[in-house]
């Protein structure tokens, strides 16, 4: 186990929808609302004690490098919970910050870091394939697709009747009896 993913086994649907649609050739980053949360999901992880403040939904097509990049303007120790679907194999990479990235809008209209690579230095990447992850993105990191499509939920969560992100080490102590090695 990590610091920047931890594999996690939840065998609930997290939506009551299926984001994967065969017919994605462009990159798509959108916005869910929360009544697509599934409720026997909503209920699982109010039993935790978290609870979901956004839904966003990421399709990447084959051979797409996404820009690196901090979730949120001011970084720090936080995790999502994501949902990804791929056909094969890709890789998420982590980079330690070597000089100030420009915040910017997304997709959403939230807040995000970008990184230059001359910006940033390579420390860490996983090989992934389909899984439930406790993903760190509070520092630089981003997605390299290989021949695969992917698609990607994600969880922003916090702890119930809170606002505040969850740290990673958090995560992983509300997570440990799903948490896969």
């Amino acid at each position: 186990m990590n610091n920047y993913l931890t594999k996690v086994s939840l065998n609930i649907d997290p939506l009551t929808l299926d984001i994967r649609n065969p017919e994605d050739r462009e990159y798509r980053h959108y916005e869910l609302s929360l009544d697509t949360i599934n409720p026997e999901m909503k209920s699982f992880l109010e039993s935790l004690g978290v609870r979901v403040m956004m839904v966003e939904v990421f399709y990447t097509p084959p051979f797409m490098e996404r820009g690196i990049h901090i979730d949120t303007p001011n970084g720090g120790d936080i995790t999502k919970l994501n949902w990804v679907y791929c056909e094969g194999e890709h890789r998420m990479h982590w980079y330690a910050q070597k000089a100030e990235g420009e915040v910017q809008k997304n997709r959403v209209a939230t807040k995000l870091v970008h990184f230059t690579k001359d910006q940033v230095e390579l420390i860490h990447t996983e090989v992934m394939t389909t899984n439930n992850i406790l993903v760190h993105v509070g520092v630089p990191h981003n997605v390299r697709n290989l021949r695969y499509r992917r698609w990607a939920i994600c969880f922003t969560i916090s702890k119930l009747n809170s606002t505040t992100r969850i740290p990673m080490a958090e995560a992983q102590q509300i997570f440990k009896d799903y948490i896969i090695q």
